[in-house]
């Protein structure tokens, strides 16, 4: 889900939503197949991106943590929502299940970028996956993931360090 990746960029290091072409290379691996690439995005778009993902990341970790949510950050993400005219489209690929997503209808721009993630984040918060949230135990993460099947950590990696370091923990305690 794009909020959830959205949220995680944060942790990553080096940033990858630091400058326009990270912002460009990022928008251009979460696109649809079927959707144009996006226009190169500047500084000052990867800026606008960061402060969204500011404000997703908030309302994420308010749902998982069980607290209010900031009203900034709700009034962040709804007035992004907004900046791009969307429409539900209907992609159904041969021998596939038809499936619909929405899309501004010109080439992918900033505003088009900013909208995609803040209505991803308004899809998830306000419906049934917002139960599945959870934040990586990982003492080294702390990313976010839709929990599904037991799934306690946000990837592979997290869940053999933890495993690992139980591990060492308990031969330390008995030698």
């Amino acid at each position: 889900m794009i909020a959830v990746e959205l949220a995680n960029t944060a942790t990553d290091r080096p940033d990858p939503l630091a400058r326009g072409a990270g912002f460009t290379a990022w928008v251009t691996a979460h696109r649809r197949p079927h959707q144009p690439p996006p226009r190169p995005f500047d500084d000052a778009d990867a800026a606008s991106m960061r402060a969204l993902r500011a404000a997703v990341r908030d309302l994420l970790l308010a749902q998982v943590e069980g607290r209010t949510a900031a009203p900034s950050a709700v009034d962040q993400v709804n007035a992004a929502a907004a900046l791009a005219p969307a429409s539900p489209q209907l992609h159904w690929p041969p021998g596939a299940e038809p499936t619909s997503w929405e899309s501004s209808l010109a080439v992918p721009d900033r505003d088009a970028a900013l909208a995609a993630a803040a209505r991803s984040a308004i899809d998830l918060l306000a419906g049934p996956r917002r139960e599945r949230l959870q934040r990586c135990p990982g003492s080294r993460c702390g990313n976010l993931f839709l929990a599904e099947s037991g799934r306690r950590w946000c990837s592979h990696a997290c869940g053999n360090r933890a495993r690992v370091a139980r591990h060492a923990a308990t031969h330390r305690r008995s030698a």
